[in-house]
């Protein structure tokens, strides 16, 4: 069995998070900084990475827990940190230099090592996802106990993950010559060029809704609920094919892919009343549940 051997740009984690900072203005800039840093590299099947709203959404959620420790649920990560004053963009290049300096020591063919893993997690070639989140703490905490103040906390999951022992990170070869059927060759980085009715259907509503497997998604077909708190940042990104699947999961009210046949409360109104007064019309542990039985008490139609 491959061993994902991951490596993390070991950052020190903060006790308690100031804030989380919006990372939409800044999404461009680190996907160019990855794309072109994976193009410089001679590789016959690198991926085009896209952006992950579902990696944005972890990251952001891992960054804002402040704490140093490794997340181990199989994403690919590279982490940084920095205390300069300095505006955001700087401190996201100087993030992503620290992981792209492996370069300098990393020899295609040589075992992976903790020195070059960042980079190497970077011109992983079969990765095609990335979603970055940062945050700002007010105290530092280290693994050994050591506290520093006031620090920014870069947070990059990739997905599928690189850095797979007894594995290169690419195969060396003309650019794009081991892309897939189906995909197009994007100035040296294989791109799916599918368009967008291979991922959509009309819905009801008339409106276009992602194409799902009913058999993984069918005891969730009636939820309509929105888990992450960003959606509203993400409403022009609803009918991208490359953000479809991740937007289904965490913005299906936001992005109308809901699919419930009636606006009723199936449970009888006052209980749905009762537990609307508790919060389980917004917490996400109830989707489900208050979806398919108090939509109408709850807002969901």
């Amino acid at each position: 069995m491959e061993i994902i051997y991951r490596f993390l740009s070991f950052v020190l984690w903060i006790l308690s998070a100031e804030s989380v900072i919006d990372i939409s203005p800044y999404k461009k800039l680190l996907l160019d900084l990855h794309n072109d840093c994976r193009r410089d590299v001679k590789a016959s099947n690198m991926q085009k990475l896209d952006w992950s709203p579902l990696l944005e959404e972890e990251a952001s959620r891992w960054a804002d827990n402040c704490h140093f420790q490794i997340q181990r649920i199989g994403n690919g990560e590279n982490l940084a940190m920095h205390t300069a004053n300095q505006g955001l963009e700087d401190l996201l290049e100087e993030g992503f230099n620290m992981w792209n300096n492996g370069r300098e020591e990393y020899k295609y063919g040589n075992k992976l090592s903790s020195r070059t893993g960042h980079y190497t997690q970077l011109i992983w070639a079969d990765t095609s996802k990335v979603g970055c989140g940062m945050t700002r703490c007010p105290v530092l905490l280290m693994k050994n106990g050591v506290t520093v103040k006031d620090a920014w906390f870069l947070v990059c999951f990739y997905n599928p993950p690189g850095n797979v022992f007894g594995k290169n990170p690419y195969i060396v070869g003309n650019s794009c010559k081991k892309c897939t059927d189906g995909q197009r060759c994007d100035n040296g980085l294989c791109e799916a060029s599918l368009n967008k009715n291979q991922f959509f259907h009309l819905n009801s509503r008339n409106t276009f809704a992602p194409i799902v497997d009913k058999n993984i998604h069918s005891s969730q077909e009636n939820v309509c609920f929105d888990i992450s708190p960003q959606c509203e940042l993400w409403t022009e990104m609803c009918f991208d094919r490359r953000y479809a699947f991740d937007l289904f999961t965490l913005c299906r009210k936001t992005c109308g892919f809901c699919h419930i046949s009636s606006c009723v409360d199936s449970r009888d109104t006052s209980s749905c009343k009762y537990w609307q007064q508790f919060g389980y019309c917004t917490n996400s542990l109830y989707a489900e549940f208050m979806s398919k039985n108090c939509a109408k008490t709850c807002k969901f139609c």
